[in-house]
């Protein structure tokens, strides 16, 4: 056959026949026609055909639809085509484009799941995004995954950015030119790709079976970035080089050094001294809280502790009882596994303090020793107690010496009546822990309690009751409930029952006159499928509400916290080379106006901005939204400057005495510089004491760099934290 023929024939096998070409024309149409009330089957179908029409297709499809969820199916479909010769370019570069620009985190997590799982080129694009102007999260992510999936073949790149020379993290390029002639902003910019810290620890992890230990000898010593010391040190360590415990030693005794770092390091001197390592670490705890941070001090206690030395229990012994209250606090952690008689009785003299740190790391003490024999102290303690945070300490730690014994329990039903709220919900929370079915009527009462805090705390006892009866009562109580609280209460009655009607009381109570008799609670294995589903309903969903930094602002009780100290005057990292970064203070204007306007009108809300002090926009708590109050506000951050110190403590101590808030959005731009506390640990410890029994919410914003207090609070108090670079 004539070369010509060959290639005519060849050509029409990899031609679609019409029957082919039509049905996925059709498939196509069938997805523009449904969008988002589609099948997930079709997407998939449409990316069966497997050549570079169905990917256009596919593109064509993502652009109309405006779920999050049909969005993420198709591009999870356009990762299949990763081995299509003609496809693959574009429908992963589409992919990488919504990994870089999709405003959803979900859509950014799929795309960046999908090119780590495309074999053949996902790497390349993920190379890409890390060389990017891409977040700072999506580009450290691809670099993730791109490691993941790592070969010799890397190690090259790697090189590059582990170690090339660039601008500092974080900073911006005083020297940085604009577009030369004939460039536009865009190729401009990856001139000047910020240098990550994390970028460059992962790309050296990746290198570490190559580098030598002089290698890491000159990282250590040279580098600036306290990751890669970090790393340097870790590795040192595992190597059993001579230098590590030294280098470990220099990072430790440096004030400036960040308090996780300086507690990696005290690790790291554990591991290689051993027992020899306790009296650098018991002098290092006896230092004020200007040279040793809380987080130190903690580490310390457990590392000591951990040691279990017959010579170190000695010294530790001789400490309890003696110095300031953070002596004392750190003297009775680290004694925690000492078996003694003459400790114990060492311990309890911690009731008689007066400073509530000792109060309270003694009646942990007691706790965690389950020393019965304090109990009658305990109880003398509870009758004079007037101060409620004392009150809640007191019953945390007779529940847990009791063991739910019957009197006790009548005595917490007793407290459950208190006038103040701590003590109140401490009770109820008590109560709850312990399962108590014949207190679901003092459950189902509280229900009604006219605090939110007490009513959520309620409603949890009764999910964890788990009957029929709890279900009803929670039903009936959904109706009355607005903001953040309907939400907590419709979140528990679908874990309790797996019915998906979400924030809709109407239909939760025809649900219930229909079948709530007979119903019985859902296991966790139904509730586990039920979940997928719930999640694909979400997704589909297309709706606006009020945001901050990409937080949805979902609650009718809310205070935003805004720092406007002095740094807030800064300018964030430029997009593009020649341009200037926008000032701090005037983007967290924008976005707080923005938060503002989109408050749902059944909302309560606040604003306090802090520097060296804290002043709210409304001194008497948070207020309605109605068009006076709004503008009001509005107006009020239109005027907010910036100057002074860092007050976190006093802004967030201010915020828990409004008694309606349930929900906290707080952005800092530093860590703590001013006020009573400027500990991050201590601060983190007070802010758990507070929010121990309410519940209330945080969500954190960190302006211009990572902070470890904001990422803390996010997670301790369940919320979302957001670095905006």
């Amino acid at each position: 056959m004539p070369f010509a023929s060959c290639v005519l024939v060849a050509l029409a096998a990899l031609s679609p026949t019409p029957s082919l070409q039509s049905d996925r024309d059709a498939t196509k149409q069938e997805l523009l026609k449904q969008r988002d009330d589609a099948e997930t089957a079709l997407v998939s179908k449409l990316a069966d055909f497997a050549d570079r029409a169905a990917m256009e297709a596919l593109l064509e499809v993502y652009d109309a639809m405006a779920s999050v969820w049909m969005r993420r199916e198709v591009v999870r479909a356009l990762g299949r085509f990763d081995g299509v010769a003609d496809a693959f370019q574009p429908a992963l570069e589409k992919v990488m484009n919504v990994a870089s620009t999709a405003k959803e985190p979900e859509l950014r997590a799929a795309a960046l799941e999908t090119l780590g799982a495309a074999q053949q080129h996902g790497k390349t694009f993920l190379a890409l995004i890390v060389e990017s102007p891409a977040m700072d999260e999506v580009r450290i992510e691809a670099m993730r995954l791109h490691t993941k999936v790592a070969s010799e073949l890397d190690n090259d790149w790697y090189k590059r950015l582990y170690t090339r020379e660039q601008a500092p993290e974080d900073k911006q390029d005083k020297r940085a030119k604009k577009p030369k002639k004939g460039e536009t902003e865009e190729a401009a910019a990856v001139r000047f790709i910020p240098r990550l810290s994390e970028i460059r620890r992962l790309a050296m992890e990746a290198l570490l079976p190559s580098l030598k230990d002089q290698d890491l000898v000159s990282d250590f010593r040279e580098d600036k970035s306290l990751a890669i010391k970090a790393t340097a040190l870790a590795e040192l360590q595992k190597r059993g080089h001579n230098a590590a415990g030294g280098f470990a030693r220099e990072l430790l005794e440096r004030v400036d050094t960040p308090d996780v770092m300086r507690a990696f390091c005290a690790e790291i001197v554990a591991k290689i001294d051993g027992v020899k390592a306790a009296d650098e670490f018991l002098k290092l705890a006896s230092k004020g809280v200007d040279q040793t941070q809380q987080v130190l001090r903690d580490r310390l206690a457990d590392l000591l502790a951990d040691m279990k030395d017959e010579k170190v229990d000695k010294k530790l012994l001789a400490l309890v009882g003696k110095g300031d209250s953070v002596e004392k606090a750190f003297a009775l952690r680290a004694t925690r596994f000492i078996q003694d008689p003459k400790l114990v009785e060492r311990v309890r003299k911690g009731l008689k303090e007066k400073d509530p740190v000792i109060l309270r790391a003694t009646l942990h003490a007691i706790a965690a020793r389950k020393d019965t024999a304090a109990i009658p102290d305990l109880e003398k303690m509870l009758d004079k107690a007037d101060d409620p945070a004392l009150t809640e300490a007191l019953l945390e730690t007779l529940s847990a010496l009791h063991s739910g014994a019957n009197e006790w329990v009548e005595r917490l039903v007793a407290f459950a009546a208190s006038a103040q709220v701590d003590v109140r919900n401490a009770a109820i929370v008590e109560l709850g822990r312990l399962g108590r079915r014949n207190q679901l009527d003092l459950f189902k009462a509280k229900l009604a309690d006219p605090n939110w805090s007490t009513r959520y705390a309620a409603a949890r006892a009764l999910e964890a009751l788990r009957t029929t009866e709890s279900i009803g009562a929670i039903v009936g109580r959904l109706p009355q409930e607005t903001g953040r609280m309907e939400i907590l209460f419709a979140d528990i009655l679908w874990r309790l029952t797996g019915k998906p009607f979400g924030r809709r009381a109407g239909a939760w109570t025809d649900w219930w006159a229909q079948e709530g008799a007979g119903f019985v609670p859902i296991n966790p294995t139904e509730l586990a499928k039920l979940e997928l589903e719930a999640e694909e309903r979400r997704l589909r969903q297309v709706s606006q509400t009020a945001e901050f930094f990409g937080i949805k602002i979902e609650s009718h009780r809310v205070i935003f916290i805004i720092d406007v100290s002095g740094s807030m005057m800064e300018t964030l990292r430029p997009e593009y080379v020649g341009r200037q970064g926008e000032v701090r203070i005037d983007v967290a204007r924008r976005e707080l106006s923005k938060a503002i306007e989109g408050l749902d009108p059944k909302a309560l809300f606040n604003v306090i901005q802090f520097s060296s002090g804290m002043e709210g926009w409304r001194s008497g708590g948070i207020a309605k939204v109605d068009p006076g109050t709004r503008a009001d506000a509005l107006e009020y951050v239109k005027r907010l400057g910036a100057g002074g110190g860092t007050n976190i403590y006093g802004a967030l101590k201010l915020a828990f005495q409004d008694p309606d808030v349930d929900t906290i959005v707080f952005l800092s731009d530093g860590e703590p510089s001013v006020g009573d506390i400027t500990d991050a640990g201590a601060i983190r410890a007070a802010v758990r004491e507070w929010n121990d029994t309410r519940g209330v919410k945080i969500d954190t914003v960190a302006v211009g760099g990572s902070l470890q207090l904001m990422r803390w609070l996010a997670e301790d108090h369940g919320g979302r934290y957001v670095e905006y670079l």
